[in-house]
C-alpha cells in the first residue's frame, strides 16, 4: 500500500510539475488543463488533430499537462482479434468524425491480421521519459506515438520505433530506449493512471481544467477545436 500511495504521489506531482515548465518570467499566470489521452485509443488518436491546433493557438493562454490513461494494461491487454475486434470497422467511425486518416501500413497490417498488441503500458513508460527530459515536447510526442502505432504500423512492445520517435523531438534514441527499461518510468507511468482515475476519467479522450484547487471536466471524448474552446470558457 505505501508502494502505491508513493507511486501515486510522485505521478501527481511529476504531471503538475509539467505544467510549470514554461518561462519563468511570464507575469500573467496561464490556464493550466489536464490532457488525458492513450496512445492505443483511437478516438485519441483523431482528437489529436485538435490537440495540435489547441497548442498552436492556445500556447500562450494555457499550460497542458498530458497524462496517459492507461486503456489496456496487464490482464487487460492483448490483440484485436482476442479483446476489441469490433476496432476492425469502428476505425471507419473515427476517421469520418474526426478527418484523422489511419495509414495504409496499418489498415493492410496489424488491423486486417488483428495482430496489433493493444498494450498502453510501453508508451505511457516512452511519454513519461519525454515528460521528465523535455516536458515542453510531451503533447508533440503523443502524436508521434499514434502516428507510430496507426500509420506507421508498430507494435506498442517494440521498443526499437520509441527511439526513433524519440529522436524526432531531440532526444537521443539509444538512450531513449535503454531507459525505457528502468523501473523508475514503469512506476511512473503506473502513477500517470492513476492519476487520471484520481481526476475521475474514466473514458478518452479527455481534457480538464483547473478551477481553484480542483480540476473541472471540460471535455470527455472527441471535440472539435471549437467546441473544446468553447468548453474551456
Amino acid at each position: 500500500m505505501k508502494l502505491v500511495i508513493g507511486i501515486l504521489v510522485v505521478g501527481i506531482g511529476f504531471a503538475l510539475s509539467s505544467l510549470n515548465a514554461g518561462n519563468p518570467q511570464e507575469t500573467t499566470p496561464k490556464k493550466k488543463i489536464v490532457y488525458v489521452y492513450d496512445a492505443l485509443c483511437g478516438w485519441c488518436y483523431g482528437f489529436s488533430k485538435t490537440m495540435q491546433e489547441f497548442e498552436e493557438k492556445q500556447s500562450s493562454t494555457y499550460e497542458i499537462a498530458v497524462v496517459s490513461g492507461g486503456l489496456r494494461v496487464g490482464d487487460q491487454a492483448g490483440t484485436i482479434n482476442e479483446i476489441a475486434p469490433f476496432i476492425k470497422k469502428a476505425y471507419k467511425d473515427v476517421e469520418k468524425t474526426t478527418g484523422v486518416k489511419y495509414g495504409e501500413k496499418f489498415i493492410q497490417g496489424n488491423l486486417k491480421s488483428g495482430e496489433l498488441r493493444i498494450n498502453s503500458l510501453p508508451p505511457a513508460i516512452a511519454l513519461c521519459i519525454v515528460k521528465e527530459l523535455k516536458p515542453e515536447k510531451a503533447l508533440a510526442f503523443t502524436r508521434l506515438l499514434h502516428q507510430g502505432i496507426y500509420v506507421e504500423n508498430n507494435q506498442p512492445d517494440d521498443l526499437k520505433w520509441y527511439g526513433e520517435a524519440a529522436e524526432k523531438i531531440g532526444l537521443n534514441g539509444t538512450e531513449f530506449i535503454s531507459k525505457m527499461g528502468e523501473a523508475k518510468y514503469t512506476e511512473l507511468a503506473y502513477a500517470d493512471f492513476a492519476y487520471a482515475k484520481q481526476l475521475g476519467v474514466s473514458g478518452f479522450p479527455a481534457v480538464l481544467v483547473q478551477s481553484g484547487t480542483s480540476w473541472k471536466m471540460a471535455s470527455n471524448g472527441y471535440a472539435s477545436y471549437a467546441d473544446l474552446l468553447e468548453a474551456l470558457k
